[in-house]
């Protein structure tokens, strides 16, 4: 646990502003000056979603305490429980007795979250103390049609407001289109803000950067040309959250791949992982990734992972400093036999090796193993949730029930050495 605590008072101090090949005028005369803030007031970008996955990590790291979903650790005691101070409480999910709400983010000395509000435990946005104690009402999610418009999409807690992202891929008359919206709710007031509303006429993905003042919004728009050939688009954009204005950063038209997230080092630079596109006759020996950097307006491939016989095909997720590509030659569910490498963007290898999943605690023995899932990792640690399931048989069908494990690790030279875990969910 001391290794641990050390390890976490270690944090990411973010990145000054971008340099780089880029279509506007992005100079520090045309940029307004930076106002120093707390750090922990800012999305942790550790914490942003992952391209093989649908969820947002409702995690919030402040100086003394991480909080996890509806969990705290307390960083010099080792203390971890709860966030709830009822007695003989199950702490059950969907609850509406629990004092533990989820977490969303940090602002001025308190903590936002999400709760329950007229019997539905989605409904409402509340501050609360960092010990989860005077938690007040301040938006209330399903109070009106216009709130309830609010909520659509991932949610990102960024300097005391949150800012949901919203994408929806359709087809209307033989023609593919993606709305996207970004919708603002600022706490203790009425209704949102709509930041970005948006139609374009092909398949788009999008993924997030938070620095500062500013929003980055990396665009992957995919589409077939005259000749049937799927093309992709790659642009970058910034929101400035204070003069409320959008900039085009760079546009590639000629990106060559599927964007799989991207970060922005401390000297400007921007990486990001492609996956090129795949024939519809390819197979599994076919499957490559790309990491790019972006090079005179261009995201230029520096190197490349392969499907090999031995090791399986690749599933790479990029992070703070560190590629991190994990390997499987059949099915990754209930797979627990996985090879995880871990190499820096220039390609050197940091560590890489196998985990054994997590053991539960007696009641929870018929719980099995379902997947790995990273959170986030550098060059010294890698934090993963590890997901467990079990078949419930009921009379009308069947359902599961599911349990996730938070679990820390630092990495080695020969490895993967586990420094923490604690129960994260149990639904």
């Amino acid at each position: 646990m001391k290794r641990y605590i050390a390890l976490l008072l270690v944090f990411i101090i973010l990145p000054s502003l971008i340099s780089c090949g880029h279509t506007a005028d992005i100079t520090p005369e045309s940029s307004h000056e930076v106002i120093e803030t707390n750090k922990y007031e800012d999305f942790d970008n550790r914490f942003l979603p992952r391209s093989y996955s649908n969820a947002a990590f409702t995690y919030v790291d402040t100086e003394e305490v991480l909080y996890f979903n509806r969990k705290y650790l307390v960083k010099e005691t080792g203390e971890c429980g709860y966030l709830c101070a009822k007695p003989d409480c199950t702490h059950k999910i969907g609850d509406d007795e629990c004092g533990a709400y989820w977490v969303m983010g940090y602002y001025e000395g308190k903590l936002y979250c999400k709760g329950p509000e007229a019997g539905n435990y989605w409904g409402a946005l509340y501050s609360e103390e960092l010990d989860g104690t005077d938690k007040e009402l301040v938006y209330e999610y399903f109070g009106t049609a216009d709130n309830c418009e609010a909520v659509k999409g991932h949610p990102f807690f960024h300097r005391g407001k949150l800012y949901y992202f919203y994408s929806n891929y359709t087809v209307v008359n033989a023609e593919p289109f993606t709305l996207f919206q970004i919708r603002r709710v600022v706490p203790n007031q009425p209704g949102f803000d709509l930041v970005l509303d948006e139609k374009v006429p092909y398949s788009e993905r999008w993924h997030l950067y938070f620095k500062e003042n500013f929003i980055y919004v990396l665009f992957d728009h995919s589409y077939r040309d005259e000749a049937d050939e799927v093309q992709y688009v790659w642009e970058l954009r910034r929101f400035d959250i204070d003069e409320e204005t959008w900039e085009v950063v760079v546009t590639d038209d000629d990106a060559g791949g599927e964007n799989r997230g991207f970060r922005i080092t401390e000297d400007g630079e921007i990486w990001a992982v492609s996956w090129p596109y795949m024939d519809d006759d390819a197979v599994i020996s076919d499957i490559t990734e790309d990491t790019v950097k972006l090079v005179d307006g261009h995201f230029v491939k520096q190197w490349q992972t392969q499907y090999t016989e031995e090791e399986g095909s690749p599933n790479s997720e990029i992070s703070e400093g560190v590629i991190v590509t994990y390997y499987n030659k059949s099915n990754v569910r209930g797979n627990p036999d996985l090879l995880f490498r871990i190499r820096d963007y220039e390609g050197n290898l940091v560590s890489c090796g196998c985990f054994t999943p997590e053991e539960l605690r007696e009641e929870h023995a018929d719980f099995k193993f379902e997947s790995y899932e990273l959170i986030w990792a550098d060059e010294n640690e890698l934090w993963m949730q590890q997901h467990f399931q079990k078949l419930i048989i009921k009379e009308d069908g069947q359902t599961y029930e599911g349990l996730t494990m938070l679990v820390i690790y630092k990495i080695t030279e020969n490895g993967f050495e586990k420094v923490f875990s604690e129960y994260d969910q149990l639904q």
